[in-house]
């Protein structure tokens, strides 16, 4: 067997005759065996980190909301890639070979893409349900209610389990053992189709594009709300409208991730007397709610970019990678560790969250 080419599994006689296959001939071995432990490392990491989100987001109430949701579905996701995905790829690099046979060299494709899919378009969700709160507060009962909710989860989950499907079922390339990728991955099928690039490149960009706009009109709206009622300092502040003051209120809370105002049963439009509306405008003036909502945007876009783009970038020049194989193996080493960052991202950076860890280990306030 050519140990160099990508062929279906239906091609291999036994486990035995799959498992002499060699992966990444021409790579350093202490370079997989560093792969190998970071894979550990992510595992030890990762499980606990994301069950303890998953418990602690669901027993503490004060952050039932559409955001909580879709961190749990994150965490969800980002556990089965630690607990399933990550043992199967600590033993390839560290054997050099696919040892978990045939059935899971066809289930391993399935779970890797859309573990990652999911992961990846949780956090679209997160940064939609940010700008839906920021730009368009009235309209988050509408959207966010408990059916849509779980339509948008079914969907995603669907949408993620059905684009893999389509090599699974080779209907559009199919699932073998890659000696250059180093895994069971999606090849070629017999008509040279291969949705492999499609998959990875379109789900990464269309995922960057979405959540970086959606960040940008948050600032947008952020710092048009800011300048608004800085201007009106010079006016008399007893002409502040409710509705004015409404919208500001919510914008000030997106610095947090938990929309604690906007997961109030209906929406409040008080009217503010002289002194609630000079405290309002000193906590709509860019201060440091303003500069946290601007490092928090910063942080995870770089997280981002840093743990999904060298991914891309390598399946793009894919039939080049073993021409890189230090950069090759830095791509996979990022795209591993981002389900043990997705909590500290979309957990720490919020204090309610933050609260809902506190709260599981009774930490006091």
């Amino acid at each position: 067997m050519n140990s160099s080419s990508s062929i279906g599994l239906s091609e291999y006689q036994s486990d035995a005759e799959l498992r002499k296959v060699e992966l990444f001939v021409g790579y350093p071995d202490q370079l997989l065996k560093f792969v190998s432990v970071c894979c550990m490392l992510f595992i030890i990491i990762g499980v606990p980190g994301n069950l303890i989100t998953i418990i602690s987001l669901k027993r503490f109430k004060q952050v039932q909301n559409a955001t909580a949701i879709f961190i749990i579905n994150l965490s969800v996701a980002d556990l089965l890639f630690c607990a399933l995905v990550l043992p199967m790829v600590m033993f390839s690099y560290w054997t050099h070979s696919w040892v978990h046979g045939k059935v899971l060299c066809r289930l391993f494709p399935l779970l890797n893409y859309t573990l990652v899919i999911v992961s990846l378009y949780n956090i679209v969700a997160i940064a939609i349900i940010r700008y839906v709160i920021v730009c368009h507060p009235m309209k988050y009962h509408k959207i966010y209610t408990k059916r849509n909710i779980r339509i948008m989860l079914a969907a995603l989950w669907t949408f993620s389990v059905g684009f893999i499907s389509l090599p699974f079922f080779e209907i559009w390339g199919q699932m073998g053992l890659d000696p250059k990728a180093g895994s069971c991955t999606i090849i070629p099928d017999k008509n040279n189709g291969n949705p492999k690039k499609a998959i990875v490149s379109s789900s990464i960009i269309i995922a960057f594009v979405t959540i970086f706009l959606c960040y940008i009109r948050i600032l947008m709206v952020v710092k048009k709300s800011a300048l608004r009622i800085k201007s009106h300092n010079s006016t008399n502040t007893a002409n502040v409208s409710s509705d004015e003051s409404t919208d500001s209120s919510n914008n000030t809370d997106v610095s947090d991730i938990a929309e604690t105002d906007a997961a109030n049963e209906q929406p409040q439009m008080p009217q503010f007397t002289f002194q609630q509306g000079n405290e309002m405008k000193k906590k709509l003036l860019p201060t440091k709610k303003d500069k946290k909502l601007r490092t928090m945007v910063l942080v995870i876009m770089i997280c981002l970019f840093v743990c999904y783009f060298p991914m891309t970038l390598t399946k793009m020049l894919y039939s080049h990678v073993d021409t890189y194989p230090v950069f090759n193996i830095i791509s996979y080493i990022l795209i591993y560790a981002a389900p043990c960052i997705n909590p500290v991202l979309y957990v720490f950076m919020s204090k309610e969250f933050r609260q809902a860890y506190k709260s599981l280990f009774n930490i006091n306030k």
